[in-house]
């Protein structure tokens, strides 16, 4: 169970929480938590058991049987969020991490392709392959465990890891040094170099259980993997005290005392665990901390703690190294990584294999500088066989040990020699056995795994639980970077222990950030629009937002800088912020992402130019995004602007929690070109600014006729809209002679403008002369409305739209209409409107002159005209569906609204003829 009480800070406190509600469990937990947290435990005291060697080539860990309990705890409790997901789109258990398994999933998948491909085309089971695959999955079970249970029980899940990582790194330095004091007596011996017998510090990992009993494993990689696993602990131990356990969430004195003991002991095992990975790695680890220190991010730490906090960080190792040299000890890692710089290195023959590093074993060169040799070697035989063969980087070679040493490093193949069995280099091995494939895959995770480090500092401190989410995004920002760096001369990172410690900790760390963001959502409201000008797109987003202010929700508004709207909405008390939208950049989309990242809020996205900055930032940041594409745009283009448009518009629509359509016929001209719509749900626009006094019909038309200096007894035939494709006004001042020629009482009043200054100009100078003074351009008015009574026809000849809104206004003020049969003007006019094919300027000109000469259909067109737009086309309909769409994909909680209420409403709208009977109620 869980409850919300407020925190109380007192002027001591060394951390800024707000005072707001935070997340606290009380003492019961629910059965399935506790499995869960059981399982979570007994996974993180891993490093602690010995391996079991089954075979020769088959060594199992006993905590493989935890690890396929914690899939079948994830499917168990995943089982509501599929539910969910059949019944609405965002679920933050899914959205918080599905991107990462999906993409580690993806690698493994590629690589069990490569695998069947080869098996089939070598006519051979690669057993060892399948095996390592089978590995890997098991291994990523801690993330999406931890993930979930930090979703349900967050500061139980923050506290055992803080509790059992550093005391069972402590264990393994203890057995580590148990097994120094054997070696010391000369009963212990765990790896040989050169002849000579030297202790490396490996804990419990490169020692196995047998039917022989106790053994060291041959293939030496424990105190590499031993060393990496240290160097993630002490990091964590680190962050763990500069943080005071989480500003309380960990008992302080804990927090400092464990970094007191652990951090001299981690420090000194990985000097003595022979690897110079580990300590490159922890070098590269504590230059991160130091960056992060001197920058603050989340601004949680004071001066004076950061100081210390470096001044140990120096002092502690230049101690350790200081007595170490006082009483001339010799530490395995400082030894190599000497060996290894002092060495004579022939690495221009090596790569390019004009020298092999199979020496005799007479040969002076010592073995860690052989070892670095070999992998260069082999990193240059691994490079050509790629540029001889670019078939490999396609289907890859597969897991053949034999196939891999005879074919790419060219050698006859030897069982025992493991070293020259694989790449020795994690992104280079996976492109050689798989392909490309699984590699980008894998190169992506490990990508967006930094981002959500990088993402858990920026987002502001809400709650008890996100001093622990900023203490271990720095950790893992430290971390993570040095532990890639190193996979590129080994296989660290898919090591058993460190594999089942990063995938925890970052489970650990994407819950805590999915707590986050869900304590940021409820109630706000982000509408993203590329426009801001005059427009239908503008004034749509004016009144949702009107209307969500008066429900309480916060809304936000991204937009270009233009006029009138920018104003508009600023002086309703929108908080607005500008962006170069119409021209998109690396700059804006990462100044949009740091703004919602500083304030999250559900996306409503009006067009395809908001919908690329909102697909950015539903991609990485993982907050729910509507999208509106108030057009379809895509249906019109030719070649490969059609193509790359329906590229744009597909991801949009996979990518995106719910498409919102303006009219029946867009949605519907979607499905005709194959684009998905299933996620998707119809808005019927209505009139924005419904419920205005409008002023006497002929009064008003005397009046602006004599503003425009027109004789009565013109019949005047309007059009409004933007100068561009889309709106079509070519079509009509082509079919301009036509009309006049039959019709000398006409003239047309045309308002807008185009992107650029003088498009009414140009459009003016390339009038036929007999048209001169019938055609008045009015330019760009924001009181178009105003001027609709002036017309006694209106024409629209666009060649597609939505749901145009200037439809529903001209219907509202009493002028009859002709349209183009394009969608959206289909769906406002189908049945009692007159429209005529698009792009046909002989049938836009018939089509005018048909109302023109005929009063009585004008009349008809006009009181229908009406009557279907307060019925179908009412501004309180499309809001009622809008709240209850809003309400069915971001939920109850994060839209605001009761489900219960929008039901309500929307059943006394249909009972009043303003819902649709055949439009599902919400929820």
């Amino acid at each position: 169970m869980r409850r919300f009480y407020p925190v109380t800070k007192g002027p001591s406190d060394r951390f800024s929480v707000p005072h707001e509600a935070v997340r606290v469990e009380e003492d019961g937990f629910a059965a399935s938590d506790l499995i869960g947290l059981a399982l979570l435990g007994g996974l993180l005291c891993s490093p602690l058991l010995f391996k079991f060697r089954l075979t020769d080539s088959i060594v199992l860990h006993p905590f493989v049987p935890l690890l396929a309990a914690a899939w079948v705890w994830v499917a168990w409790e995943s089982r509501r969020t599929w539910s969910s997901l059949r019944q609405g789109w965002y679920v933050a258990e899914w959205q918080v991490w599905n991107v990462p398994v999906l993409l580690l999933g993806l690698s493994v998948a590629g690589l069990l392709l490569s695998l069947a491909v080869n098996s089939i085309w070598l006519a051979s089971f690669q057993k060892t392959g399948l095996l390592l695959l089978i590995k890997w999955v098991l291994y990523l079970a801690p993330l999406p465990l931890a993930a979930l249970l930090t979703l349900r029980c967050p500061l139980a899940v923050i506290r055992l890891v803080s509790y059992l990582v550093p005391p069972v790194a402590f264990g393994t330095l203890c057995y580590s040094a148990f097994r120094l004091w054997q070696a010391l007596e000369g009963h212990y011996t765990n790896i040989y170099t050169d002849g000579a017998s030297i202790f490396f510090a490996m804990g419990t990992f490169a020692e196995v259980w047998s039917f022989d009993g106790l053994s060291v494993r041959s293939d030496a990689m424990g105190h590499t993997a031993y060393g990496m696993y240290l160097v993630c602990t002490l990091m964590f131990s680190c962050c763990l005290a500069l943080f005071s356990g989480w500003n309380g969430l960990v008992n302080s004195r804990y927090a400092a005392g464990q970094v007191g003991v652990l951090g001299p002991l981690a420090l000194s095992g990985i000097l003595l665990s022979g690897s110079r990975t580990s300590l490159l790695a922890l070098a590269v680890s504590l230059c991160g901390l130091f960056v992060l220190l001197r920058l603050n991010p989340g601004a949680l730490l004071s001066a004076r703690r950061r100081l210390l906090c470096a001044v140990l960080l120096v002092v502690v190792p230049l101690v350790l190294l200081s007595v170490t040299a006082l009483f001339r000890t010799a530490l395995p890692t400082l030894e190599r990584l000497q060996e290894t710089l002092i060495g004579r290195l022939d690495i221009t023959q090596n790569v390019t294999g004009e020298a092999t590093p199979v020496l005799a074993d007479h040969a002076p060169t010592r073995q860690s500088v052989r070892n670095v040799q070999t992998r260069l070697w082999i990193w240059g035989q691994s490079i050509r066989h790629l540029l001889a063969h670019p078939e490999t980087v396609i289907w890859g070679i597969g897991y053949d040990r034999r196939r891999f040493v005879e074919t790419v490093v060219g050698l006859p193949y030897e069982g025992s020699n493991v070293n020259l069995q694989t790449a020795h280099n994690l992104f280079l091995d996976i492109l050689l056995k798989g392909g490309v494939g699984p590699l980008l895959p894998l190169l992506l995770a490990c990508a967006w795994l930094f981002w959500s480090a990088v993402k858990s500092v920026l987002i502001p401190v809400r709650g008890r639980e996100s001093i622990a989410r900023i203490g271990l995004g720095w950790m893992l920002i430290a971390f993570w970077p040095a532990v890639l760096a190193c996979s590129l001369a080994g296989e660290e990172l898919l090591t058993d222990n460190l594999l089942l410690h990063w995938t925890t900790l970052f489970g650990l760390l994407l819950g805590l950030v999915g707590l986050a963001l869900s304590d940021w959502l409820p109630n706000r409201m982000l509408h993203m629009t590329a426009r801001a000008g005059i427009g239908g797109g503008p004034a749509y987003v004016t009144a949702v937002v009107r209307h969500q202010q008066q429900a309480g929700t916060q809304v936000r508004v991204f937009c270009s800088d233009e006029q009138p709207f920018v104003g508009i909405w600023r002086g309703m008390g929108v908080e607005v912020s500008v962006l170069p939208m119409r021209r998109p950049n690396a700059r804006s989309v990462w100044r949009l992402l740091t703004e919602l990242l500083r304030a999250p809020a559900p996306i409503h996205a009006h067009g395809r130019g908001a919908a690329f900055f909102a697909f950015w930032v539903k991609v990485l940041v993982r907050i729910p995004v509507l999208y509106t594409p108030h057009g379809p745009h895509y249906a019109f283009a030719r070649g490969w602007r059609y193509t790359s448009a329906w590229v744009m518009e597909c991801l949009f629509r996979l990518v995106f929690d719910a498409v919102l359509y303006v009219s029946p016929g867009e949605q519907a001209l979607a499905a005709a070109h194959h684009l998905p719509v299933g996620r998707s749900r119809v808005v019927v626009t209505g009139l924005l600014d419904e419920g205005r006094t409008i002023p006497h019909a002929s009064v008003a038309r005397d009046a602006l006729h004599r503003e425009w200096a027109l004789p009565p007894d013109r019949f005047v035939i309007g059009w409004i809209g933007r100068f561009d494709y889309a709106k079509g006004l070519d079509l009509l001042l082509a079919s301009m002679p036509a009309v006049a020629a039959k019709l000398p009482s006409a003239v047309w009043v045309i308002i807008g403008d185009g992107d650029g200054d003088g498009c009414g100009e140009t459009y003016r100078r390339g009038l036929d002369a007999a048209l001169v003074g019938r055609v008045l351009f009015l330019g760009s008015r924001t009181d178009a409305d105003r001027l609709i009574p002036g017309f006694d026809l209106y024409v629209s000849t666009s060649r597609w739209e939505g749901l145009p809104l200037v439809l529903l206004e001209v219907m509202e003020q009493g002028v009859p209409i002709v349209a183009s049969d394009v969608v959206g003007n289909r769906d406002v006019l189908s049945g009692w409107g007159v429209l005529f094919a698009a792009n046909d300027t002989a049938a836009a000109a018939a089509a005018q002159l048909r109302v023109a000469t005929d009063a009585s259909l004008r009349a008809q067109l006009i009181e229908t005209g009406r009557h279907v737009r307060q019925t179908d086309f009412s501004l309180s309909r499309m809001l009622a569906v809008l709240d209850g769409v809003y309400c069915d994909v971001l939920g109850p909680r994060v839209s605001g609204l009761r489900r219960s209420e929008q039901q309500e409403a929307a059943a006394r709208l249909r009972t009043l003829g303003q819902y649709p009977a055949e439009t599902p109620l919400p929820g």
